[in-house]
């Protein structure tokens, strides 16, 4: 009798250690399969609306003050509409298209989100380029396109500041 007990005691300790070591797989190495816009999603987050140094360029009521202004309320046809007002010449330009990605992104416009970041990315404005990169992966995959252009580029530059993350959406989409 004591046998038998220690016999099934053995068994049932068996396979709640197998099922304690599945669950510890699933836990460790999520089975995600996110589609790429379900990745996009995960990954956006809504920007800091601050210049980085250009209020005082920015005057209030000017096109990119009002357009900042008009995306913080959600207003995002305003926003578009404020943002897209600033002419290629004006030192804020790229500010704005950096701002317009979002506004885009955020009315679900994600083609023209991805081609403002992408003006912003191509640039040597060292305060919104590598953002902007990020954002023009996350605008692609929001549009369920593959996006290894841009992936690439952010895994090729470990230095990247969204290098870690563009490892995790690597892994995440396999």
């Amino acid at each position: 009798l004591r046998r038998r007990r220690r016999t099934r005691l053995t068994i049932v300790s068996l396979a709640a250690s197998v099922l304690v070591l599945v669950g510890a797989f699933f836990v460790i190495f999520p089975q995600d399969n996110l589609s790429n816009a379900e990745l996009a999603t995960a990954y956006y987050e809504v920007p800091d609306y601050g210049t980085r140094g250009h209020a005082e360029v920015s005057p209030e009521g000017s096109p990119l003050a009002a357009g900042i202004s008009a995306l913080q309320n959600n207003a995002f046809e305003a926003a578009i509409t404020q943002l897209g007002e600033v002419e290629a010449t004006d030192p804020d330009y790229l500010v704005a298209q950096y701002f317009l990605g979002h506004a885009f992104y955020a009315d679900a416009q994600y083609d023209r989100a991805q081609q403002s970041f992408s003006i912003v990315g191509s640039s040597n404005d060292l305060r919104y380029a590598e953002e902007a990169q990020w954002y023009e992966l996350l605008s692609c995959l929001a549009q369920n396109d593959e996006c290894l252009e841009q992936l690439n580029r952010l895994l090729e530059d470990e230095n990247h500041a969204f290098h870690a993350e563009a490892e995790e959406i690597e892994q995440r989409s396999k």
